[in-house]
C-alpha cells in the first residue's frame, strides 16, 4: 500500500500582487517548495510457511529553494537548489531464512530555470516552467544476510523538465498561490554512473491523472524592483 503526503510552501521576504496578474520588470521571485514521500508494502503468506514473509518502507524528504528576476512582465528567469534524503529498510523471512536490507540516498541538484506568463484577467496567470541542469546523488546500501555487502554509489544526472502553471494573485494579503503538475510534461535525462564509466539517456513524456503525486500547490510572493 503506497500512501503519500505531498505538500508545498513557498518561503519570501515580503511581497506585492502585480496588478493585472503581471510582474514589473525587475520584480524578485524567491520561493521554496518541500515535498514529502512514505511508502510501506507487506506481503505474508498464511496457508504456506515456505512461502517468504516481507516488508518494506521508504521515506523521502526533498525541499526546494528558487529564486529569480523578470526580464519583462512576462519573463522570468532564475535558479533553482534541489536536495534530497531518502532512507528505507526491508526485510524477508522463512524458517529456514532471513535476510535485512538498509539504505540511505542524497542528491543535490542546481537548475536554472525559466517561466513564461500568461494573463487570464486581473487575478489568474498560467505559465510554463523550464529547467535544465546536473543534479549529482550518493546512495548506501546494507544487506546482513549471509552474503553481507556494504555498497556505497555515486551519479551524475542531467535533466531537462518542461511542465504547465497557474498562479492565483490574492487581492488584499500581498500573496499569491500557484502550482505546477506532471499532468502534461516533457522529461530528458541522462545519468553517468562515474564509478563503472557508463551512462543511460532517458526520455519522457506523458499526460497523467494520478493526483496528487504530480501536483504541487505553493504560496508565493513577488519583491519589486525599488523606484525613485
Amino acid at each position: 500500500m503506497k500512501k503519500l503526503f505531498l505538500w508545498g510552501t513557498l518561503i519570501g521576504l515580503s511581497g506585492w500582487i502585480p496588478a493585472q496578474a503581471q510582474a514589473q520588470k525587475g520584480t524578485t521571485y524567491w520561493g521554496g517548495t518541500v515535498s514529502f514521500e512514505g511508502n510501506f508494502q507487506a506481503e505474508h503468506e498464511t496457508n504456506n510457511r515456505n512461502f517468504p514473509a516481507s516488508d518494506q518502507k521508504q521515506q523521502t524528504f526533498a525541499p526546494e529553494l528558487q529564486w529569480g528576476k523578470f526580464v519583462n512582465s512576462t519573463t522570468l528567469l532564475g535558479v533553482g537548489t534541489t536536495y534530497a534524503f531518502s532512507w528505507g529498510r526491508g526485510s524477508q523471512f522463512t524458517p529456514n531464512y532471513s535476510n535485512r536490507t538498509r539504505s540511505t540516498s542524497h542528491s543535490i541538484g542546481l537548475l536554472p530555470f525559466i517561466r513564461k506568463y500568461k494573463a487570464l484577467g486581473e487575478r489568474w496567470s498560467i505559465f510554463l516552467h523550464g529547467e535544465i541542469g546536473p543534479t549529482y546523488s550518493w546512495n548506501r546500501s546494507k544487506n546482513d544476510n549471509l552474503t553481507q555487502y556494504d555498497r556505497e554509489n555515486h551519479q551524475w544526472r542531467y535533466g531537462l523538465s518542461i511542465k504547465p502553471g497557474l498562479v492565483y494573485f490574492f487581492p488584499k494579503k500581498n500573496l499569491a498561490i500557484e502550482g505546477y503538475a506532471n499532468v502534461l510534461s516533457f522529461n530528458a535525462q541522462y545519468a553517468d554512473f562515474d564509478q563503472y564509466g557508463d551512462g543511460s539517456f532517458k526520455i519522457s513524456t506523458g499526460l497523467s491523472s494520478n493526483f496528487p503525486s504530480y501536483f504541487i500547490l505553493r504560496i508565493a510572493k513577488y519583491i519589486p524592483t525599488k523606484t525613485n
